[in-house]
C-alpha cells in the first residue's frame, strides 16, 4: 500500500480516537449508503411498474403500426404487407380496420370504437385472448354465421349486454345511406361471443372487435383496403430499429409508429416521474457529499501539524493532495458498494419472497413488481463515487497551501 493511501485509511478509520470529525465522516457514509440503496430500490420498482404497464399495452397493440400519412385508408394492404415481409423479419403481420360506430341494444345506444381484424392473423399479432373474462375469443368462421363481436367489459356493462346476446351496429356510412334511402333496417346485426378486460379504461369502455369482412362492409371498404397494418416482432426491443428501416423503405406516404408512439403521453409521464424521483433521491447523496467536504476541510485544519512534518521531511505537496483525494475516494467506494449491496438485496428479496404484497382483489399483481436495470445501478454507483471525489477536491487544494514554518511555529 502506498503512503498517501495508508495515511488516508488511518485518518478515516482511526482506532485510537473517535472524535467529532470521524463521526461526521461516518454520518456521511451512512447518508450515501441510504441514498444509493434507496435509488436502486425505487428505480427497480419504477422499472417493474413500467414493464408491467408495457406488457398490458402491448397485449392489445402491435409492436409497430403503419398508417397512411394523409387520409385514413390504405388501398394496397396486401402488396404493402408482402413488401414489409421481404425487407424486415417479423413474427406476424396483419391489416386492420377501425372507426367509430353506434351500437343499439334495445333502447340503449352507445358510441364505440370498432376494430375489424383477420381472426388468425390478429391472434398472432395481439394477445387479446389472454384478457377474455366471459365467453371466448372467437369471430365468425363462415359467411353463413352472424358476425361476432368481442367487446370491452366497461362497454358491455354500459350496454348491459352479455355473451350470446345480439345487437345492431351502425357506421357513419350506413347511417348516411339509410337516411338517403329511408331504410330503418340498414344496420348490421351482430352477436357477442366474448368480453375482455384489459384494465385500461380507454380500451375497456370503448373498444370492440369484429371480423375484417364485416368491418369492410361496415365502413364500405374494398377487399384490399384497410386503415392500418399491424406488426409483431420476435423482440420488442428491435421496434425502433425496425421503425427506421421501414420509414426509409416506405417513404413519406406512410407513418410508422412503434408501441411507444401509440402510448407516448402515458409513457412520457412515467418516464418524467422516474427522472424526478431519481433527482430527489440523489439529493440525499449530494447532502452526504457536502458532509464529506465539511469533514475533510476540518481534517485539513486538525492535521496541519502532520502535513507540515511530512513536507519538512521532504514529501511533496502532491502527496498531501493525494491523501485527501484518497479519503474522498475511499469513503465513496465503501459507501457506494454497501449501498449497492443493500439495494440489490432488497430487490432480490422482493422478487423471490414478495415482502411487500398487494391485494389481488383490487390490483392486478400480488406484490410490488421489481425489475433490476444494471444501467441504473452502474450510473448510481459511479455518480456517487465521482461526487465523493469531487467533494474532497477543495480540502485537497487547501491542504497543499499549508505553510510549513507557520504551522510548526503555531504548534
Amino acid at each position: 500500500m502506498n503512503l498517501p493511501l495508508k495515511i488516508a485509511f488511518r485518518y478515516i478509520f482511526s482506532i485510537k480516537s473517535l472524535h467529532f470529525i470521524t463521526i461526521i465522516s461516518l454520518i456521511s457514509m451512512v447518508g450515501i449508503i441510504v441514498g444509493v440503496s434507496a435509488i436502486i430500490a425505487v428505480m427497480s420498482i419504477f422499472n417493474g411498474f413500467r414493464d408491467f404497464t408495457q406488457s398490458k399495452l402491448v397485449a392489445f397493440d402491435p409492436h409497430i403500426r403503419i398508417v397512411p400519412q394523409k387520409g385514413a385508408e390504405l388501398k394496397n394492404s396486401d402488396s404493402l404487407k408482402r413488401l414489409i415481409i421481404s425487407k424486415v423479419k417479423v413474427k406476424a403481420i396483419t391489416s386492420s380496420i377501425s372507426g367509430r360506430i353506434i351500437g343499439n341494444y334495445g333502447s340503449n345506444l352507445q358510441v364505440m370504437n370498432a376494430i375489424g381484424i383477420r381472426y388468425q392473423d390478429y391472434y398472432n399479432v395481439n394477445h387479446i385472448e389472454n384478457s377474455i373474462i366471459l365467453g371466448s375469443f372467437k369471430l365468425k368462421d363462415s359467411d353463413d354465421e352472424i358476425p361476432s363481436v368481442i367487446m370491452g367489459s366497461g362497454l358491455s356493462e354500459k350496454m348491459r349486454i352479455l355473451p350470446n346476446d345480439t345487437f345492431t351496429i351502425f357506421s357513419p356510412q350506413i347511417l348516411q345511406q339509410s337516411i338517403k334511402t329511408l331504410n330503418t333496417d340498414a344496420g348490421i346485426k351482430v352477436k357477442v361471443t366474448g368480453i375482455f378486460q384489459s384494465y385500461t379504461k380507454d380500451y375497456d369502455d370503448n373498444n370492440c372487435y369484429i371480423d375484417s369482412k364485416s368491418a369492410a362492409q361496415l365502413f364500405n371498404l374494398g377487399d384490399n383496403s384497410s386503415y392500418s397494418i399491424d406488426i409483431r416482432l420476435n423482440d420488442i426491443e428491435n421496434s425502433f430499429e425496425v421503425q427506421k428501416t421501414l420509414t426509409s423503405i416506405l417513404g413519406q406516404n406512410y407513418q410508422v409508429l412503434t408501441w411507444y408512439d401509440l402510448h407516448k403521453e402515458l409513457l412520457n409521464v412515467m418516464k418524467l416521474e422516474r427522472i424526478g424521483t431519481f433527482i430527489v433521491l440523489s439529493l440525499i447523496i449530494l447532502i452526504a457529499a457536502f458532509n464529506i467536504l465539511a469533514s475533510l476541510t476540518m481534517t485539513v485544519i486538525e492535521k496541519k501539524r502532520d502535513m507540515s512534518i511530512l513536507l519538512s521531511i521532504g514529501s511533496d505537496r502532491n502527496l498531501i493532495k493525494k491523501i485527501y483525494l484518497y479519503q474522498g475516494f475511499i469513503i465513496g467506494l465503501i459507501s457506494s458498494t454497501l449501498g449497492t449491496v443493500i439495494g440489490l438485496l432488497f430487490c432480490y428479496g422482493q422478487i423471490n419472497y414478495k415482502w411487500f404484497k398487494m391485494d389481488t382483489s383490487k390490483y392486478l399483481i400480488d406484490a410490488i413488481p421489481i425489475v433490476i436495470n444494471w444501467n441504473d445501478i452502474i450510473i448510481t454507483f459511479f455518480m456517487t463515487l465521482i461526487l465523493s471525489v469531487l467533494a474532497s477536491y477543495y480540502p485537497a487544494k487547501q491542504a497543499i497551501k499549508i505553510s510549513v514554518t507557520d504551522s510548526i511555529r503555531f504548534e
